[in-house]
């Protein structure tokens, strides 16, 4: 009797397995799910090479569905990735550039700490103090005048220095003016004030 049966007898009277104790983690039951997915992948591809073209046509077609979900979602199939070489590549290449700049940054870091600090000057130079004190001097001579300066009175004798090709630390404190009016047409002063100013 058991030559006749389609299929063998033996085996099937024990008990059956208990079922595999489900992981903890979420982690652990995706892979569960992945691996599962795949050896029914593998299952139906084996059935591919089947003699009766009905169950090729069942494998096929559950391939097909599987296939047409994934892309509808735009996902890949469970435990895989659709990571191509160039991808993989430019991965490595940012990672690297991070890197590289990470290594960078630290470099730049330790070099800082590593120089002295550069002294601040504080205080103006002679040449700033002066160009300070002529300007003044030249807003006040004006404003008496009651005639306005051309041009802000910082860039005025500026502009003046440059010309006679001195520095401001060149002509005193006190006498821009007078030297301004022996080089050109200076404003004149005021009666009752020093014609040294």
């Amino acid at each position: 009797m058991v030559g006749t049966l389609p299929m063998n007898r033996l085996g099937y009277d024990a008990p059956p397995a208990p079922l595999p104790e489900l992981p903890k983690s979420a982690r652990e039951r995706g892979f569960l799910w992945s691996d599962a997915v795949f050896q029914a992948v593998l299952a139906l591809q084996m059935q591919l090479t089947h003699p009766n073209s009905a169950i090729v046509a069942a494998a096929a077609n559950s391939i097909l569905g599987l296939e047409e979900t994934r892309l509808r979602h735009g996902r890949d199939v469970a435990g895989s990735e659709g990571v191509s070489t160039e991808q993989l590549e430019l991965e490595e290449e940012k990672r690297e550039s991070r890197d590289q700049a990470a290594r960078h940054r630290a470099q730049r870091a330790a070099a800082a700490k590593a120089a002295p600090e550069p002294e601040i000057a504080t205080e103006p130079s002679a040449n700033e103090k002066a160009l300070a004190d002529h300007s003044r001097e030249t807003a006040e001579a004006f404003e008496i005048l009651g005639k306005p300066l051309p041009m802000r009175a910082e860039l005025f004798v500026g502009k003046l220095l440059k010309i006679w090709g001195l520095e401001a630390s060149a002509i005193p404190v006190g006498q821009f003016i007078g030297h301004y009016r022996k080089l050109g047409t200076g404003p004149k002063p005021a009666i009752g004030t020093d014609p040294a100013r």
